[in-house]
C-alpha cells in the first residue's frame, strides 16, 4: 500500500489532477475492504490540509481508516 501512496499525493507544489483523486478514493476502498491498519505520513499529510476538495476529503477516509484502532 505504501508504494501506491505517491500517485496519491503527487509530487510537491503539483496541482491534483481527478487521477489523484480516483486514487485516493480507491486506496480507501481497499483499505476498508482488507481492514487495513497503520499510519502513512503522506496520507496524514494530505488529510491535514485545509479545504474540502475531493481528494482531501479522500485522504481523510483513508486517514480515518488507516488511524482508527481494529474493533474486537
Amino acid at each position: 500500500m505504501t508504494r501506491g501512496t505517491g500517485p496519491v499525493a503527487g509530487a510537491p507544489g503539483e496541482r491534483a489532477t481527478s487521477a489523484h483523486t480516483q486514487v485516493a478514493g480507491f486506496a480507501a476502498e481497499v483499505a476498508e475492504w482488507a481492514d487495513a491498519r497503520g499510519e502513512l505520513a503522506v496520507v496524514a499529510e494530505l488529510a491535514s490540509r485545509r479545504g474540502d476538495s475531493v481528494l482531501v476529503r479522500q485522504a481523510r477516509r483513508l486517514h480515518a481508516r488507516l488511524t482508527t484502532p481494529a474493533t474486537a
